[in-house]
């Protein structure tokens, strides 16, 4: 044995047997890895574009955002400067008036006579002589007749049948309910007159 050739070793034909089947395993093993790894770039892929759709969606809501609190600001500053102008307008319609009454009551001084302007009214009462709903005092101013604050007779009837004429009854669209409107005054109620 001493001078015996060495022995080579060759695998035994079950030894070859045995090692198809882990090889045909390593390389399932090796496809199935790389299908895991084209999944996975195929979902980061999905991942980044979703994150991108993200953040357009985000800026276009901080630019929706940034404009609607602009043009709030903006309505909101139109808002207070319509204020400030129509409290100026009011404090001038009120200097105009103040200054009109001053204007009238001077030159309403300088037209009247000093003993007019001192003399006192002479107020009578009388009560009104047509049936009225209820019992009513007329004052008479400057001894003028209590007739000439009254209606009379025809003219008195004339006036309440004109006044009668002037309510028309209308359909309100919202309720569908009738009110009445006086075409006269301008009035409206929702009893019949």
């Amino acid at each position: 044995a001493a001078g015996a050739p060495p022995a080579t070793a060759t695998p035994a034909p079950e030894a070859e047997a045995a090692s198809e089947p882990i090889e045909a395993d390593i390389e399932i093993a090796a496809e199935q890895q790389e299908e895991v790894e084209e999944l996975h770039t195929e979902d980061s892929a999905v991942v980044e574009g979703i994150e991108e759709e993200a953040a357009v969606a985000q800026d276009e809501d901080t630019a929706v955002d940034e404009w609607l609190e602009r043009h709030t600001q903006e309505a909101e500053a139109a808002i207070e400067a319509a204020d400030e102008l129509a409290a100026r307008a009011d404090q001038i319609l009120l200097a105009d008036a103040e200054g009109e009454a001053e204007e009238a009551d001077e030159a309403e001084a300088e037209d009247a006579p000093e003993a007019e302007a001192q003399a006192p009214l002479e107020t009578t009462w009388a009560i009104a002589e047509e049936p009225l709903e209820a019992l009513e005092v007329v004052e008479a101013i400057d001894g003028a007749p209590a007739e000439q604050w009254l209606p009379q007779g025809a003219a008195a009837e004339e006036q309440a049948a004109q006044e009668a004429a002037a309510w028309m009854q209308v359909v309100d669209q919202a309720s569908e309910r009738t009110y009445y409107w006086n075409q006269l005054t301008g009035m409206t109620q929702w009893e019949q007159p």
